[in-house]
């Protein structure tokens, strides 16, 4: 993602201030709204230039892919470690585990035993929360603190890890969002709508059935 190069600095504000600005302003604003001193007016300038560019092209994100898997709760236990800590056993008994390890049926029983399925998978209104409050950080870093910001999202549920895939790139334009959601190949498409000035407050939205 976009970083202040003057971090640190006596004019990291004024970076920062013309980003937000040229960001946020009306594609070519030149004036600023406020009265920027002297010594903060090159840093201001920079990164207003800055500002106007991303604002086109979109903000970068980081780590695109967020899994929606959830770990099971400690008392279901996985096929394996019953199997590993000899609990099988106890469950059907050893003279049924003999007779079915011998007989046709045990692959039967085996590939029964891995079918059962894990616990459903997270909703993207319970990711993109998080989702936020760690974009929002990364934010205030850049003097951005109120707007509005359209995130493209797709889901796949056989990509592991991966379920939900974020665009590369977050847009201020939904149009923009909208193309980038399109083109990203996913079974199903979101568009996420994030007001800035309110943590919590988003909606999102299907873009295919």
């Amino acid at each position: 993602m976009t970083t202040n190069p003057h971090l640190g600095t006596p004019t990291e504000g004024g970076w920062a201030m013309g980003f937000a600005f040229g960001f946020m302003s009306p594609p070519f604003s030149k004036d600023p709204p406020l009265v920027i001193a002297p010594e903060q007016l090159d840093a201001f300038n920079e990164g207003m230039l800055v500002g106007q560019q991303v604002a086109i092209e979109g903000l970068e994100v980081e780590n695109p892919c967020v899994s929606l898997s959830q770990e099971p709760s400690p008392p279901v236990e996985t096929f394996d470690h019953v199997l590993h800590k000899g609990k099988l056993l106890k469950i059907l008994g050893k003279d049924f585990i003999k007779h079915v390890v011998r007989g046709a049926s045990s692959a039967f029983v085996f590939l029964f035993l891995l079918a059962i399925p894990g616990p459903p998978l997270l909703s993207p209104e319970s990711m993109f929360a998080g989702i936020t409050v760690s974009f929002r950080e990364q934010l205030d870093l850049l003097g951005i603190t109120r707007g509005d910001l359209f995130f493209s999202m797709g889901i796949d549920e056989k990509i592991t890890g991966c379920e939900l895939l974020l665009s590369t790139r977050v847009f201020k334009n939904r149009a923009q969002a909208v193309d980038a959601a399109l083109k990203m190949g996913r079974p199903k498409l979101l568009l996420a709508h994030w007001s800035i000035d309110l943590a919590s407050s988003f909606e999102i939205v299907a873009l295919n059935p």
